[in-house]
Parts: C-alpha cells; structure tokens; sequence
C-alpha cells in the first residue's frame, strides 16, 4: 500500500516536470498559496497563549501543602505572524517572588497569593508590544502554606558491597554524618522513622573508596542535605590455622575439670601488616565452668582479640568436659 503511493507521488513530480503547462499551473498554485498564507498571517488574530510560572524565594519557615500552579493562560489579540513567532521562539516564563506576594490566615494554614492583574506588566513584557492582552486566566494564583516542622532522624545506609577474594572490611563502614535534618508538615514528619541511602552498589571491590550517596527524601518532605558521603576501607588478609590449648575459668576449688579435647583448632584471618602477630601469644581460648548446670558441652570463647585479626571459626566450638570433684 505506501509502495503504491510513493509510485503515485513519483509519478505526479515526474508528471509536474515533464508536463509544462501542469508545471505553469503548479508554480502559480504555490504562489497563490504563499500569498494566502502572508495575508492570513498579516491580519489580527485572537488566541490563547500558555505561559509557564515559575517561583522563588520561598518563605524559611513555611511549606507548600497543595502543588503550586504550573502556567497560565493568556487570551490576547495580534498578527498572526506574532503569534506564530511567539508560540516557535519565545521560552520566557512568569517569575513571581513570593516574598512579594499578598498573604492572609486561613485556618491553620497561611495563603499566599498573586493577583495577575496586577501583574500584567511583566505578563505585556514576556509577549511583546505587538499583543494586546485581552484576559489572564486564572486571575488570582492561590498558594496554601503551612508552617514547617522539623527534626532529626538517623540516615540508613542501603548497599550491596561484595569484596575480591582474600579482600575484607579492614574498619566499618562510616558515614559522613549518622543523621539528617528534615523539614516537613508535623504529620507527615511523625511517620519518618530514619531516611535511607538509594542502593550502593559495588561488585569485587578490592581498594579503599570514598563515595557520595544520594538520599531518598520522601515526596512532601524537605532536607537540609542531598546526599552522604560514605568512606568504605578494605585490606587484603592472609588466613592461617593455629592450635590452641584450651584454659578454663572461674572452676570451684574442689574440682577438677577435663575437657576433650584439650585443643581446639582456630582458623584467623589476619591483614598482612599485623601477620607477625600470629607469631605471639596474642589470643585467650578458653571455657566457662560457672555455666556447667548440667550442659554436656561447653562453649569455647576468647578474648584479647586485637584490630587487624578477625576468628573465622574455631574447630571444634564446644567441648565435652568430665568433672571430678575432691
């Protein structure tokens, strides 16, 4: 089907050109045309022109509870090649301060409010000498303002960091500041526990980093921060398997505690700087007899762990014990 009209259009050009007298009538056709065109666009016309609004200062202590009006509508009377002009060309907007603007109580809320009549004179500016505004629509712009509540609440870090083998966490993950202040309605701000990070996420991370997360600030809701800067530091380790004989703490004079076994085998991880300490005694292994209450095994727990070194298992973690008493 557009095969076939494509051929008619092909043919009707090859036609134009090839037939002199259709060429004649043609040329006289798109003059005439033109001719139209200018005069229509020569003579006045009425129209309805969209100007966009935009704002600015708003008040500190105040925050919008309804959305604000995005444009107006002006009826006016020129040229239609002024108005063709204008509609192709022109991007002005209305910019009304509101710092300027008349105000009044209602209810427990404050109006803030232009009256475009008044305001007609930067409206005439925008469009030029050639119009004649003949109506604004709407003629009062209505702004409902509440006063702003405030507070602080905790920032929530979201990520999903996945590190290269033989690669950790060599401190906790911190953030430039632990909590935000938010400004908003106090009903809406009642139901804002914390305010959350959007997700970071980093795959093989192998290198120390310090990013800016943007924060998720909910609609309605104002914030005196944008983003969090995130300080993330990884090392490299070694894992290394130490034996480890197994002491025991806070047993009654008159007994005797065995365990078995003795010795428990504890996997550590350890950043390569602080690998020399696994040459030291650095570590306590030990069980608590205070809690026998007739348990068959004992836990195995440490202490003494320095910064550097992380326990990624003890083997085994409980033992089982014979007490004799005296």
């Amino acid at each position: 089907m557009i095969a076939d009209n494509l051929k008619k259009i092909n043919s009707f050009f090859k036609l134009s050109i090839t037939n002199k007298k259709f060429s004649s009538y043609f040329f006289f056709f798109i003059v005439s045309l033109s001719f139209w065109f200018l005069t229509v666009l020569s003579k006045t016309h009425e129209t309805t022109i969209v100007i966009p609004v935009s704002y600015y200062n708003y008040p500190n202590d105040l925050i919008a509870v309804d959305s604000l009006v995005d444009y107006i509508e002006v009826r006016v009377k020129s040229s239609g090649i002024s108005i063709v002009t204008f509609n192709l060309f022109n991007n002005s907007q209305v910019d009304l301060n509101l710092n300027l603007a008349n105000s009044k109580p209602k209810g427990n809320n404050t109006e803030l409010f232009f009256n475009l009549n008044s305001n007609r004179q930067k409206i005439s500016f925008i469009l030029g000498p050639s119009f004649e505004i003949l109506d604004v629509s709407p003629s009062k712009i209505s702004l409902n303002f509440a006063e702003k509540a405030n507070k602080y609440v905790p920032i929530h870090l979201d990520y999903d960091i996945t590190l290269r083998q033989s690669f950790w966490f060599s401190s906790e993950i911190s953030m430039s500041s632990k909590k935000v202040l938010i400004f908003g309605e106090q009903d809406v701000l009642d139901l804002i526990d914390n305010i959350s990070t959007t997700k970071l996420v980093i795959t093989n991370l192998d290198t120390s980093c310090f990013r800016s997360v943007p924060l998720k600030i909910p609609e309605g809701i104002f914030c005196d921060s944008s983003d969090v800067f995130v300080d993330i530091k990884v090392a490299s380790y070694v894992e290394d398997n130490i034996l480890k004989k197994v002491s025991i703490r806070n047993l009654e004079a008159d007994c005797n505690l065995k365990l078995f076994p003795s010795n428990v085998v504890i996997t550590l991880r350890v950043s390569k700087e602080n690998f020399s300490l696994l040459e030291t005694d650095f570590l306590e292994i030990f069980v608590d007899a205070s809690r026998l209450m007739n348990q068959k095994y004992l836990d195995v727990k440490f202490e003494k762990l320095p910064n550097g070194v992380k326990i990624e298992r003890i083997y085994p973690n409980q033992l089982e014990y014979l007490l004799i008493k005296d």
